[in-house]
């Protein structure tokens, strides 16, 4: 814990004011300082924390985004009561949108990344592991909109949550 100034924006930068930031198992490896290049810590005073949300402050030169928008980001520094952010690293979200849920948009981010990192087309099949977690359950509804045929593997049914209801046929689904 330190106190730090207040950051300074540059050009296509953000001064972001911190409304929530969650913790992430990566969180954990970065502030052991077991997190690798590019994101490797170096301290002393380096700020922890890589997603969050908050409202934008100040914008640097060449900045659409208006002071008082609420964003939420997958960047560096979110553990910290300001933040200076590159604008392209911004998600705008509409006034009113709870913070608790922008400062997790980093599962959203993540479940896109994984179906378009599978390369899997239009047609074939993409199996997902751990078919209950919140970004598996994305991934299949990401998957559904790109015409995806999705297997899911889980532990145990629930009667409460169907996934099926998540992806239209052709789905399956294997308990392990």
């Amino acid at each position: 814990m330190d106190d730090l100034p207040m950051p300074r924006i540059g050009d296509g930068e953000v001064l972001v004011r911190m409304v929530s930031a969650s913790i992430n198992p990566g969180d954990f490896l970065f502030i052991q300082n077991l997190y690798p290049e590019p994101k490797k810590p170096h301290f002393p005073r380096q700020i922890a924390g890589n997603h969050g949300a908050g409202i934008v402050e100040a914008v640097g030169a060449n900045v659409l985004l208006e002071p008082g928008t609420l964003v939420a980001f997958s960047y560096y520094g979110s553990w910290a009561e300001y933040a200076a952010i590159p604008a392209e690293w911004l998600i705008p979200l509409p006034a009113g949108y709870p913070v608790e849920r922008a400062g997790q948009m980093v599962n959203p981010i993540t479940a896109w990344d994984l179906v378009v990192d599978s390369r899997v087309r239009p047609g074939q099949w993409l199996a997902v592991t751990a078919g209950y977690s919140s970004i598996s359950t994305m991934v299949m509804q990401f998957a559904q909109r790109r015409g995806i045929n999705v297997i899911a593997l889980v532990r145990r049914s629930h009667q409460s949550f169907d996934l099926r209801r998540l992806a239209p046929p052709p789905f399956l689904t294997f308990r392990t």
